[in-house]
């Protein structure tokens, strides 16, 4: 998947990680998506030896328990396997990879804090709250906005974060009518955001709801 460039940026990017990582990749079939991805983990695990992944199938009993409903969904754990509420429907390729190597580093204990004031507002939303970004693998805009939500996920049980690639999910797309990416939907709809809006503008939108 990765040329040898690539794989020489990502191996010194992700040099920085000191914990173990677990993906869990759940899917079936042979479409592109799903082999493209594939084709990303192998190369990752190639890359870092604490980047470890899992291959499930729609039909194992483990998706209740991880809250999988679409095939193609990727998800990202600490080595304790504790669900931060972070997931990715299609391959986070193109631009995506930006969003997915910060998802890595952070996991992996290389990533930087937020502000402690902005900590504490993420921890106190008292609801569950659903966000889905879509994007398009070509946006440049598209990773900011997705970090964000897989930000907000991270430091709140609460609430989970899912990049979802609007080609690949064409019900998904209609179903939200989306025209333009990023496209931040929050509780299938309750609140609704265009562009890769700042974290206090999501907060805010989501303390409103």
């Amino acid at each position: 998947m990765f040329n040898d460039e690539v794989k020489a940026q990502l191996k010194e990017i992700l040099a920085k990680i000191n914990k173990k990582i677990i993906i869990m990749y759940f899917s079936e079939g042979n479409s592109e998506n799903v082999n493209i991805t594939k084709s990303m983990l192998e190369d990752l695990k190639e890359i870092n030896s604490l980047i470890n992944v899992e291959y499930y199938g729609l039909g194992e009993d483990i998706i209740k328990e991880y809250d999988i409903v679409e095939n193609g969904t990727l998800l990202i754990l600490n080595e304790d396997k504790v669900n931060k509420g972070v997931y990715y429907y299609g391959p986070p390729a193109g631009y995506e990879i930006n969003s997915f190597v910060h998802s890595l580093l952070d996991f992996g204990g290389a990533s930087e804090e937020l502000p402690k004031e902005l900590i504490e507002k993420i921890k106190k939303i008292d609801k569950d709250i659903d966000i889905k970004v879509f994007v398009g693998l070509g946006c440049p805009h598209c990773p900011g906005a997705v970090i964000n939500a897989h930000t907000l996920a991270k430091y709140n049980p609460r609430i989970k974060g899912t990049m979802v690639e609007a080609s690949s999910y064409i019900e998904l797309s209609k179903k939200f009518n989306i025209s333009s990416v990023p496209r931040i939907i929050i509780n299938d709809g309750q609140g609704d955001l265009l562009g890769n809006q700042p974290l206090d503008v999501i907060i805010k939108t989501i303390e409103n709801l």
